[in-house]
């Protein structure tokens, strides 16, 4: 196995993944949920925040996030250039949800390029694109989760499709049936097949 990087501006997020490996080490490669636990329990939920805790928390752990045009097909795109690893997000990328969502699938992606350098890769090409969007949307979901324990929530719907979400009104809170297995695909709602919405009162 090789190495920690020791060209990175910060060693935080090597140390995270280094830490993930020996955590899941009879068990590679993780799961995007455990990935997800991990994440939160290393960096601490509280810290995250939302987009802007997001893009504070990268730049203290060595990401640099910039704004420039893009493609319109092109959400985000993330790059490592000698000591720096950077994420370059769309100058109108949406809403904040929006951007929250690519903001974490693009230090998803990041995080690979660290586990394949220690020789720990979970997938690459059209199986990363899909583990970054199931990361992306487990860390958002425990994000929503923890901001708004604190209000109350009825009303227990099953939802079949992505369509059935248009129906409810309101704040939704969403919430897995089974945790260790996140979205399959992540969107607006962040809705798919097996998952139970809860609608606030």
């Amino acid at each position: 196995m090789d190495s920690i990087p020791d060209n990175a501006k910060s060693l935080a997020l090597p140390e995270f993944c280094a830490a993930v490996m020996k955590r899941r080490a009879f068990e590679w490669p993780p799961t995007e949920g455990q990935l997800a636990e991990d994440f939160l329990a290393h960096f601490g939920i509280a810290r995250l925040g939302f987009y802007d805790g997001l893009v504070k928390w990268c730049g203290e752990v060595g990401v640099d996030v910039s704004t420039m045009e893009l493609p319109h097909d092109l959400r985000g795109v993330n790059f490592w250039h000698e000591k720096n690893m950077s994420i370059v997000m769309p100058v109108n990328g949406g809403c904040f949800i929006s951007r929250e969502h690519t903001l974490l699938h693009e230090v998803r992606e990041l995080l690979e390029g660290i586990f394949a350098h220690l020789g720990h890769p979970t997938g690459g090409g059209a199986t990363l694109e899909s583990r970054a969007e199931q990361f992306a949307a487990c860390v958002r979901m425990a994000m929503f989760l923890e901001s708004s324990k604190d209000y109350p929530v009825t009303g227990l719907f099953a939802v079949p499709d992505q369509n059935a979400a248009h129906k409810l009104n309101g704040i939704v809170l969403i919430f897995l049936a089974e945790p260790s297995k996140c979205l399959q695909h992540a969107g607006w709602y962040g809705i798919a097949d097996g998952l139970w919405i809860f609608e606030n009162a």
